[in-house]
């Protein structure tokens, strides 16, 4: 009798256990944003990029060493700018 008891605690507890930790796996997720990061060789243009802003398309706008870059999702487009300075802007809501 003694052992059966003992044998449904540990079954209780490891459930218990195993469930809880699946519930927390489920959480580490909820309010992290997802970050992609592009190398040099993906945008082919400077390797400063001042500053970021989106536009109501969703089109990405980057102030980059050498110029205007631009990103919808799939494609690069640089900008070059006529002497060829930095684009560095801000903007305040």
């Amino acid at each position: 009798m003694k052992q059966k008891l003992i044998k449904r605690l540990l079954i209780f507890i490891s459930v218990f256990l195993f469930n809880s930790h699946a519930m927390a796996d489920e959480i580490k997720s909820i309010g992290v944003p997802h970050i992609q990061n592009y190398s040099k060789s993906a945008y082919l243009s400077g390797n400063q990029n001042w500053s970021i802003s989106k536009d109501k398309n969703g089109i990405m706008y980057f102030g980059n060493a050498e110029g205007l870059l631009t990103y919808d999702g799939k494609y690069w487009q640089q900008y070059e700018m006529p002497n060829r300075s930095a684009i560095c802007w801000q903007f305040y809501e």
